[in-house]
């Protein structure tokens, strides 16, 4: 997909003392393919420090690949579409990073870890310990000792081979004792780990993915086992997946 830019006619302010206008200095900007029709500094912080960083070529898909975990970390915001003001929605995106082997998608992995590392990724880090450190003791104690309750953790970062039964329980958490759902991140450098973990029925997640952003839309298991997890939830996901374009035929 090749995106253009067009530099348009506007009106010419009167320029400061000892420099150019924003006008001027915004029809001397580039134009054409890899460039983003606005300067890096009217950018948002985060993104404005990514994308201004990026070579010329790369301006386009670091902005983009910005968009999906800051979504993913903004889980309380709820918008309305111009067209439509009854129905609330999430910043819920899909973003896929096409390129051919070799070809430097990794630049997402990068772009992410900044993101994710020292926000929602440490958060799950401390909670998943709390979670680990309740299953030794579990697995320790006596047969007729009482044990303490389950720790009340928000795990967010889901590895694209989660468990439907996993996921369906987090989210249920969150709308039960949160009280609201809470958007969980996906990331993959490579889109086969995702088809590949499709082919185990346990975590087969295309049903899920196909209502995961939409806000409201639900997701449900029900089964017959006390030993399972049964809930009819709201899932939301944020993802974004590196792919070659064989593996984004598959």
């Amino acid at each position: 997909m090749k995106i253009m830019t067009e530099t348009k006619q506007k009106q010419i302010s009167e320029a400061p003392i000892g420099g150019a206008s924003d006008e001027e200095e915004k029809d001397n900007m580039p134009v054409g393919i890899n460039t983003l029709p606005i300067r890096d500094r009217d950018l948002p912080p985060i993104i404005r420090e990514i994308v201004s960083n990026a070579p010329q070529s790369r301006k386009i898909p670091a902005f983009v690949a910005t968009l999906s975990p800051l979504c993913a970390i903004a889980s309380r915001i709820r918008v309305k579409y111009y067209h439509d003001t009854t129905r609330l929605h999430a910043l819920l995106l899909q973003v896929i990073i096409e390129g051919a082997q070799s070809s430097g998608k990794s630049f997402a992995a990068d772009i992410e870890s900044l993101i994710m590392d020292d926000t929602l990724k440490a958060h799950d880090k401390a909670q998943r310990r709390l979670e680990q450190e309740y299953r030794e003791k579990k697995r320790r104690r006596s047969q007729n000792k009482q044990f303490e309750e389950e720790p009340q953790t928000t795990i967010r970062v889901i590895p694209p081979t989660i468990s439907k039964t996993v996921l369906t329980k987090r989210a249920d958490f969150y709308e039960r004792i949160l009280g609201d759902t809470m958007t969980f991140w996906m990331f993959a450098e490579e889109l086969a780990q995702v088809t590949d973990a499709g082919k185990s029925g346990y975590s087969n997640l295309r049903t899920i993915m196909r209502t995961a952003y939409d806000l409201g839309s639900l997701f449900g298991i029900d089964y017959a086992s006390d030993n399972s997890y049964s809930a009819i939830v709201d899932i939301n996901i944020c993802s974004m997946f590196c792919a070659t374009p064989a593996a984004l035929d598959e």
